[in-house]
């Protein structure tokens, strides 16, 4: 759920259909980012989450 929410937010600008970032954005130059979209940032997204959940929890680190 948590890497859909992010793709869904990122690549399309929408959460359940609705629009959520508003027109403002687009109107100063703000566009979607189509690549989160696609299956492969789905694996990036997944390490960027591993990632924060390292950094904030150091006894998950591997010495």
């Amino acid at each position: 759920m948590i890497v859909a929410f992010f793709r869904e937010l990122l690549g399309s600008g929408t959460l359940f259909g609705y629009q959520v970032i508003p027109q403002w954005c687009y109107d100063h130059g703000y566009m979607n980012n189509g690549l989160m979209i696609l299956p492969p940032m789905a694996l990036i997204t997944v390490g960027c989450i591993i990632w924060v959940h390292r950094a904030r929890n150091k006894d998950l680190q591997e010495n």
